[in-house]
């Protein structure tokens, strides 16, 4: 298991992204490198947005059903 949450707060969200974003252009006070291979890239970025996109669709709320029905229906309702 890949530990994704970079800045240690618990969570893995889109601030993690904008961390390893930033880690690639500029030196980071956090560990930037995800997969270990030694320098901070693309690779890491897409899996702190997959992570981070999986945990904010598992947190949304369910859809609720929409009954679609006709203005006619609805008047004699």
């Amino acid at each position: 298991m890949i530990d994704t949450d970079v800045n240690d707060d618990g969570y893995t969200d889109l601030y993690d992204c904008l961390i390893v974003r930033s880690g690639m252009s500029i030196e980071s006070s956090y560990n930037t490198d995800i997969n270990n291979d030694g320098v901070t890239n693309i690779l890491d970025l897409m899996l702190v947005k997959a992570a981070a996109f999986e945990a904010i669709a598992a947190a949304a709320p369910s859809k609720r059903k929409v009954l679609t029905t006709t203005w006619g229906e609805l008047k004699r309702k």
